[in-house]
């Protein structure tokens, strides 16, 4: 038997009083998320600035940990390891495939089903370092300072895993905080394969829009875009650019 794992994070609440608290129930948000994919046949850990396990509170090491310990494979799926990569590198067939409950453990021809790539969900507050909205894109962890952004903000670059065993990444981040170093603050999500050179999706969010990539990513693993127990990246991601667009956003995906 062999199930899918995916890390949901969602990060509502800062220690530094400067950044305002999200007034989105990240939390709740986070959980249902979760129950989503439990539904569809994931593992799924889900941290939250609610978690009473300090562990599954979103700061900045603790997620660090989160992935790592997602990013190891298995000795069951460690055996199946090239396969995946070869699945992988076929990144316009990529699919994020729903956990099985069946018995089978190959595909037609006899050999080893490779499993699917770490899935991550992130809601929280992010930006962009640089100009447009693949410049330098970030999460904030709950621990974020803004005195020392370098030190305590997460690189979406972060999320994508070790290039051996990528995730796939997808993030809906609420507005940060205007400083000198975060220029653009209006939020933007994203759809990314770790070990691809650029993001599936990407889309910066104009002002007074937010939160609109999580609510269609729900629709869509509800079933508007998945078909045959597999959600197909390019599909799903045609499905969010032209949901997104009919809301008057412009986001860009790879050709």
């Amino acid at each position: 038997l062999v199930l899918s794992r995916a890390l949901v994070i969602g990060i509502g609440k800062f220690h530094d009083a400067r950044i305002p608290d999200c007034l989105v129930p990240v939390a709740a948000e986070a959980r249902a998320m979760g129950e989503l994919l439990e539904g569809l046949g994931y593992v799924v850990t889900v941290m939250h600035d609610a978690a009473e396990d300090e562990a599954l509170v979103p700061e900045g090491d603790q997620i660090r940990a989160m992935l790592s310990k997602l990013s190891a494979p298995s000795r069951r799926s460690s055996r199946r390891r090239s396969s995946l990569q070869a699945l992988q590198e076929k990144l316009g067939r990529l699919s994020i495939r729903h956990g099985s409950r069946s018995s089978s453990t190959s595909d037609g021809a006899g050999n080893p089903a490779p499993c699917s790539p770490p899935l991550v969900v992130v809601l929280g507050r992010g930006a962009t370092t640089g100009s447009g909205a693949e410049g330098g894109a970030f999460i904030a962890p709950t621990d974020t300072f803004l005195d020392d952004l370098s030190g305590t903000l997460l690189p979406l670059d972060e999320l994508r895993g070790p290039p051996d065993a990528p995730n796939v990444v997808i993030v809906d981040a609420l507005p940060f905080v205007r400083t000198r170093m975060v220029h653009h603050t209006a939020g933007f999500a994203s759809v990314v394969v770790g070990n691809a050179p650029k993001p599936h999706l990407q889309v910066e969010y104009s002002t007074g829009v937010k939160g609109l990539a999580l609510h269609y990513l729900c629709r869509a693993l509800r079933g508007h875009s998945h078909h045959a127990g597999s959600i197909n990246l390019d599909t799903l991601c045609e499905y969010l650019a032209m949901k997104l667009t009919s809301r008057g956003l412009a986001p860009r995906t790879l050709p």
